[in-house]
């Protein structure tokens, strides 16, 4: 009789046990269901995302064509080199991408460091300032929120007020703090479209 009572006995431990991991493991899935959604997109941000991820294909392929749709038509848009937008930075209309040659010459600012006329094609001007790097395959994408800065200030918020802006970001290679790109994307919305206003390169000036 005693050895029936003992087996029940192991019986009910291992059941209660059995229950104590069930609930554990609904408690942990609950926990990753929390966090998975703490890194969900709003519905605002992911609209966003994917128009920029479109334009960066542009961008890539230098489609001004395809390009030239997605321009503010009242604002144009500007090109940065660098994260302090100025009025010197060269600013198209829609029409005006719509036109771009690779191998039309542009004053585009001026050269950190140096401050020499940066007098360069469109194409040279993509390949150093726009596309330097595979950008649509970034390790790190950002919504209105600035992931890394140089030496020179990011003057966005002053420059495009009321507006929106992705980020994409390769950061320093392991052997090299100063070698880093970023490439921020600013938009406005019009009757419910997310028009591109500025192409702001960002990296480490001297």
């Amino acid at each position: 009789m005693k050895k029936y009572i003992r087996i029940i006995l192991v019986i009910l431990v291992l059941l209660a046990n059995g229950v104590a991991c069930i609930n554990n493991k609904s408690v942990s899935t609950n926990n990753e269901t929390e966090s998975d959604k703490f890194f969900e997109l709003t519905n605002y941000e992911k609209e966003l995302q994917d128009q920029a991820n479109l334009i960066l294909r542009h961008l890539k392929e230098r489609d001004f064509e395809k390009l030239s749709l997605l321009i503010s038509k009242e604002r144009g848009v500007i090109f940065s080199p660098y994260s302090y937008v100025t009025e010197r930075c060269v600013v198209f209309t829609a029409d005006q991408v719509k036109d771009l040659k690779l191998t039309d010459e542009f004053l585009w600012g001026a050269f950190d460091g140096s401050a020499e006329p940066m007098d360069l094609s469109v194409n040279e001007y993509f390949e150093r300032f726009v596309y330097n790097r595979e950008f649509l395959q970034a390790p790190r994408i950002s919504v209105d929120q600035i992931i890394q800065t140089g030496n020179t200030k990011s003057n966005l918020d002053d420059f495009f007020p009321n507006t929106h802006f992705v980020e994409y970001n390769f950061p320093p290679y392991p052997d090299d703090a100063v070698l880093w790109d970023s490439l921020r994307l600013v938009f406005e919305k019009v009757e419910d479209q997310w028009m591109l206003l500025g192409v702001v390169h960002d990296c480490w000036t001297i």
